[in-house]
């Protein structure tokens, strides 16, 4: 399943009261669960939440990434409904609640969501890059192309620091393996050649990558290239099935 977005973003619309507080503890207590990967746990947590102080949204939404975590998408999507029902602004609610419908397969809905998410939070380089994944999926080429380039635009301040890189979406399964994936479709493989070395210079140990760029080398008659290419995928390949 495609990581949901960080369980420590709360909703900026709630002013904490009094009447929030216990529930404030116990939704920090689940969030703690979380991050120990006790997503069960946490779940039971902010279910009490919910049940104790109903207008406590981010009990709602923590339970929803936590549901989501244990597989059960139908459920966290309940939770993410009724986020949005009372906070309809939320854009982290639409991009997890995309994400769980990519992950059921209901693709029109996940792009109306990570679309939705960009209207209220325009720079969100995320929802563009799993936006571009979804179109690619759909075989919207020139669609996926466009929302790879956003977001590469988006993180062009970005340290190419392999750990930084990961975080936002630029590593081996991340924006450039992904545009070169689409140039690669559409043909234009000096282009996928190009971001496929970019993908290989945040992650040089991306056997995926070699391969895919050494096909492209082939494309355009760089038997060569191509070959040590495959000869180096080969070898990552041989070398992760023996970790």
């Amino acid at each position: 399943m495609r990581k949901l977005q960080s369980i420590l973003i709360m909703l900026s619309v709630l002013t904490l009261s009094s009447c929030h507080i216990e529930s404030k503890r116990e939704n920090a207590k689940g969030v703690n669960m979380m991050l120990q990967g006790d997503y069960m746990g946490a779940a039971a947590t902010f279910g009490s939440v919910c049940q104790a102080d109903p207008a406590w949204l981010p009990a709602f939404y923590n339970r929803g990434v936590a549901i989501a975590h244990c597989g059960d998408y139908e459920a966290a999507l309940k939770d993410f409904n009724y986020v949005l029902a009372a906070s309809p602004d939320h854009a982290d609610s639409y991009f997890n609640r995309a994400i769980l419908y990519e992950n059921l397969k209901e693709y029109q809905n996940a792009i109306k969501d990570y679309t939705q998410a960009l209207a209220i939070q325009p720079n969100f380089l995320m929802a563009y890059h799993y936006r571009g994944m979804v179109r690619f999926k759909m075989e919207d080429m020139y669609g996926a192309l466009s929302d790879f380039t956003k977001a590469l635009d988006l993180g062009r301040g970005v340290s190419m620091e392999i750990k930084q890189a990961k975080e936002f979406g630029l590593n081996s399964s991340g924006l450039f393996f992904c545009r070169a994936a689409v140039y690669h479709r559409l043909g234009e493989y000096d282009k996928a050649i190009s971001d496929y070395t970019q993908s290989l210079l945040i992650d040089p140990s991306n056997a995926k990558a070699y391969f895919n760029r050494g096909a492209a080398y082939i494309k355009i008659g760089e038997y060569d290239k191509a070959k040590t290419d495959m000869l180096r995928a080969a070898e990552l390949s041989k070398s992760a099935l023996s970790d």
